[in-house]
C-alpha cells in the first residue's frame, strides 16, 4: 500500500470521527485504530466536507506487481448520511448525471436532503457513471449504494 492512501484513510477517519477502520484492496489489508479522544486538525482539513464517499468493491488480486499500487477502477459511491436522494437539481429538470456520463472531480452528482437542508454532493475524483443505483426522491440510509462508477483519473 502506498503512503498517500494510508494518509488519506487516516484523514477520513479523523474527519468522520471513525475510531477503527479495516481496509483491504488487491490482497493487501490494513487496520487503523485511533483513540476516541484523538483529534488531529491536520487530517480534518484534508478531507472535503461535501465529497461523496466511495466503497471499493472486492476484486481478485492482479497478476503483476504494478497493479497492487493502483486503486480499483470500478467502485460504488454510497450515501454518507440518511435522507432523501435527489439526482436532479429541481423537479422537472434533467439529472446531474446519467449512465455513461463522464464526470470531472468536483462536479455535482446528487443532492441529499437531511433535516430540510439540501446538501449538494460532488465527485471526489474523475469518473464515468456506469449505473445510477437509487431512484430520484428515494429515502436512503448511510451506506446505501447510489452509483457504480469507473475511475478515469487513474489514481
Amino acid at each position: 500500500m502506498n503512503t498517500a492512501l494510508i494518509e488519506s484513510l487516516m484523514a477520513r477517519m479523523c474527519a468522520e470521527r471513525v475510531i477503527e477502520l479495516d481496509y483491504s484492496c488487491n490482497g493487501a489489508r490494513i487496520r487503523l485504530v485511533r483513540e476516541s479522544g484523538q483529534d488531529d486538525a491536520r487530517h480534518r482539513e484534508a478531507v472535503p466536507a461535501v465529497a461523496a464517499p466511495v466503497v471499493v468493491q472486492d476484486r481478485p488480486p492482479a497478476d503483476d506487481d504494478a497493479g497492487a499500487q493502483s486503486l480499483p477502477q470500478i467502485i460504488e459511491i454510497t450515501a454518507q448520511m440518511a435522507g432523501q436522494f435527489y439526482i436532479t437539481p429541481a423537479p422537472g429538470e434533467p439529472p446531474f448525471v446519467t449512465a455513461g456520463d463522464e464526470v470531472a472531480e468536483g462536479a455535482p452528482l446528487y443532492i441529499m436532503e437531511v433535516m430540510k437542508m439540501l446538501n449538494r454532493m460532488e465527485a471526489e475524483f474523475a469518473c464515468r457513471i456506469i449505473a445510477v443505483l437509487c431512484e430520484n426522491g428515494a429515502g436512503v440510509e448511510i451506506g446505501t449504494p447510489l452509483f457504480r462508477v469507473e475511475r478515469t483519473d487513474h489514481a
